[in-house]
């Protein structure tokens, strides 16, 4: 943040720096108005910067604007057909809107350029877990460069999948392994594990802790579950998500009406 203030301190017309200061309030400090406002700013100014575009598109997608997002993000890539972390993102955007096959496409375009691309199996796994199949889902997480995480995403699924005393054995390790750590991945398997006051306990964590996945709570499809409970729009209302979350469709992620 400083760095960024600095720098358009020298150059009040730096679009890159506008366009980082964007991205770090919305992150950090969920000001979502001041983030609009400097990205805005740095479109403007650069319309065809990749990366200002890249982060406009992070933004729709932080205030649930997911066909936004998706134009965004298409554009970004357009503007620059080989960065891998604008194919990924808009792979992830597409299946967030049933595009599945569009978005498996593309991570695979992604692991064809670089085949040790770190989260491209794990996503293609994400993407099948959301049509439903937790078989694939699985095959392509044990595919994928071991990392921590993962086995969140692997308890997470397990629990989807019915298979609940694997899932669960799984989730007790992690748990005993990881006091304090990993907020809102526990929220996710709580969630998917219906145990809905452990979820919101540990998205409290996560709230005090200024977690950097917050901001993209509004379409965190782990957390589905908790949409009908009143504390999950007590979350999002102390955010200053709540007229965002409102205004999106439900089939998207947004409330049912």
């Amino acid at each position: 943040m400083k760095a960024a203030r600095q720098a358009l301190e020298l150059d009040p017309d730096y679009a890159c720096a506008l366009s980082s200061l964007g991205y770090l309030k919305r992150t950090y400090e969920w000001d979502w108005t001041g983030a609009q406002e400097a990205i805005d700013k740095a479109r403007l100014l650069e319309p065809n910067n990749s990366n200002v575009m890249g982060s406009a598109a992070s933004l729709a997608n932080s205030l649930g604007q997911s066909e936004k997002a998706i134009a965004l993000f298409e554009k970004k890539v357009s503007l620059d057909p080989l960065s891998l972390p604008g194919l990924r993102a808009l792979a992830l955007s597409y299946s967030k809107v049933g595009r599945y096959k569009d978005a498996i496409e593309l991570l695979e375009r992604v692991l064809t350029i670089n085949p040790d691309y770190p989260t491209a199996r794990r996503d293609i796994g994400i993407v099948y877990l959301r049509k439903g199949d937790f078989d694939q889902a699985l095959e392509e997480l044990e595919q994928a460069p071991a990392a921590s995480i993962n086995d969140f995403y692997r308890a997470n699924i397990l629990f989807r999948a019915g298979r609940e005393s694997e899932a669960q054995a799984l989730f007790d390790q992690l748990i005993n392994t990881s006091a304090v750590d990993y907020a809102m991945p526990k929220a996710a398997v709580y969630a998917a594990s219906g145990n809905l006051d452990a979820a919101f306990e540990w998205l409290e964590v996560a709230y005090r802790q200024r977690d950097i996945g917050l901001a993209f709570i509004l379409q965190n499809f782990w957390l589905k579950p908790l949409h009908e409970d009143p504390r999950f729009a007590e979350i999002i209302e102390k955010m200053g998500l709540l007229p965002y979350w409102e205004a999106m469709p439900s089939e998207y992620g947004g409330p049912e009406q």
